[in-house]
């Protein structure tokens, strides 16, 4: 009994220390939400990272723990910095690139070290990583960012959705509070431009386009097609989300197209109260594809049909990279770490209960020799 409580004491601080360690690294926007209402949306676009670490051992006696972004062929590392582990084992810390710079830009592998060993990571499968970047970072074929770190750089399709959905938004607010029918009507052809692109049946050129030309409805296409490929990856947080990112953006695509069709009709009526009634339809719809719309009225917008929009498919596809690294094994041998009482302990028990199994069986044999003498 005691050889086995031994060796049973010798695996528990193992698994306290790493086989329940649970930690994730969750890429997001350092500045606020964009909203189109400027080209400020095009700043701090996934160029933060927040690590959540429960259960961690505590590092030896000069020891540390650094937590690093790493290139897909590895030749360049970034470092977020060396961990502070509270006496819980928990650990709670962000990183905001500097200059602004899109995390998925070159980076596709998180990893966690302790005093230069890697002991944490999790890598983004080649596939995975192609569809996060489309999304969030640059899609081949999309206009190019207008200002930022990464400007004339094509923008991500999920980027430009929710940035597009937001200039619809605005759009539409302006041909609400137009007190001319003049006015109005160049607001909603405004809208429609915005909302099909240059390429679109409608798009007239007569009026201005105040979107990039690409489109909001030719974005939702393009997201949904990027997450319903993403499907077939084989990282479980990209096929948990990717989903929802779809169903998000064929939402914003029934909804555009709704507010599309209203904003036509405002546009060949010469009554002014008549094409506010549909830009107000317009509007509405327009709010819906950029924020969601809690139709089950449960005080939350999810990634399903009739709720989800631009900013629920941004978020999802965020979700859809999130970095959850687990314990290296094999070559990656894990350090030393924390207290070594415990396992010393463990060990004098071991030691301990091999000699008293040795004790006990002599003393049982020889027991037995002289009863059978």
């Amino acid at each position: 009994m005691v050889l086995i409580l031994a060796v049973m004491s010798l695996i528990v601080p193992m698994s306290i220390a790493w086989g329940q360690t649970t930690w994730t690294g969750t890429v997001s926007d350092s500045g606020s939400a964009p909203d189109g209402s400027s080209d400020s949306h095009q700043l701090n676009l996934n160029d933060k990272i927040t690590l959540s670490l429960s259960n961690l051992a505590q590092p030896g006696e000069g020891e540390s723990y650094e937590a690093w972004l790493i290139a897909d062929d590895g030749s360049s590392e970034l470092s977020l910095g060396v961990l502070t582990v509270d006496a819980d084992g928990s650990v709670s810390q962000s990183y905001t690139h500097p200059s602004g710079e899109n995390l998925y830009s070159i980076y596709n592998k998180l990893s966690v070290t302790l005093d230069g060993n890697n002991v944490f990571a999790h890598q983004l499968s080649e596939g995975g990583t192609a569809n996060v970047r489309n999304l969030l970072f640059s899609a081949t074929g999309n206009p190019a960012y207008s200002e930022g770190p990464h400007e004339g750089t094509a923008k991500g399709s999920a980027v430009g959705l929710q940035e597009q959905t937001g200039t619809l938004l605005n759009t539409a607010n302006e041909a609400v509070s137009a007190t001319t029918i003049a006015d109005l009507q160049a607001q909603a052809c405004q809208f429609v431009n915005a909302a099909e692109g240059s390429a679109g049946a409608n798009f007239s050129a007569s009026c201005d386009d105040p979107g990039d030309g690409h489109g909001a409805l030719v974005y939702a296409a393009d997201v949904a097609a990027e997450a319903d490929a993403a499907a077939g990856a084989t990282d479980t947080n990209i096929t948990s989300n990717a989903a929802g990112v779809a169903i998000s953006a064929r939402n914003v695509t029934t909804w555009i197209s709704e507010a599309r069709d209203n904003a036509v009709l405002a546009s060949d009526t010469s009554d002014l109260s008549v094409a506010q009634t549909y830009m107000v339809n317009a509007q509405t719809l327009a709010n819906r594809s950029l924020k969601g719309f809690d139709a089950d009225r449960n005080g939350s917008i999810g990634s399903i049909v009739g709720e989800g929009g631009a900013r629920q498919a941004y978020i999802g596809a965020q979700n859809m990279a999130e970095y959850a690294p687990t314990v290296l094994t094999g070559d990656a041998a894990l350090p030393k770490s924390g207290d070594v009482n415990l396992g010393f302990a463990a060990l004098m028990a071991l030691v301990a209960g091999v000699a008293m199994i040795t004790v006990g069986g002599l003393a049982l044999y020889n027991r037995t020799r002289m009863a059978k003498s």
